[in-house]
């Protein structure tokens, strides 16, 4: 979906650039995407873990899991974009950015209730 999604924006951005430019947009932004959506989720679920059992508050666990999560998925994206020579840079990677900080804070919401319910099971059945 989001290769889809994403990399269809970056060729319409880039169409006037010509078909071949317009195509080689789409599956790099795509593949991005597509990348991006899976190793962000991971990232945030290890950070948000590992900071609450260092005793972070879990406002910096969220914190740090967005901006984790959406700081190297937007290096990611120009990264790649940049050595492909998108011409219309910016304008291929406004949405994925803007849609990874997004969903960056709704996921790194639900990692920290969903570590704090765990924690809060596990405290109750060693309590019972």
């Amino acid at each position: 979906m989001a290769f889809l999604l994403y990399g269809g924006v970056a060729a319409w951005v880039n169409a006037d650039h010509g078909a071949a430019v317009a195509l080689t947009a789409l599956g790099v932004q795509g593949m991005s995407s597509a990348f991006a959506t899976f190793w962000t989720s991971w990232l945030i679920d290890v950070v948000v873990a590992r900071g609450l059992r260092l005793g972070w508050s879990p406002a910096a666990a969220l914190a740090a899991g967005v901006l984790g999560g959406t700081s190297v998925a937007a290096a990611q994206h120009l990264s790649v974009n940049l050595m492909a020579g998108t011409p219309a840079l910016w304008a291929t990677v406004a949405l994925p950015m803007t849609a990874g900080l997004v969903y960056s804070a709704i996921y790194a919401g639900a990692a920290v209730r969903r570590e704090r319910l765990g924690a809060h099971a596990a405290a109750s059945a060693g309590s019972a």
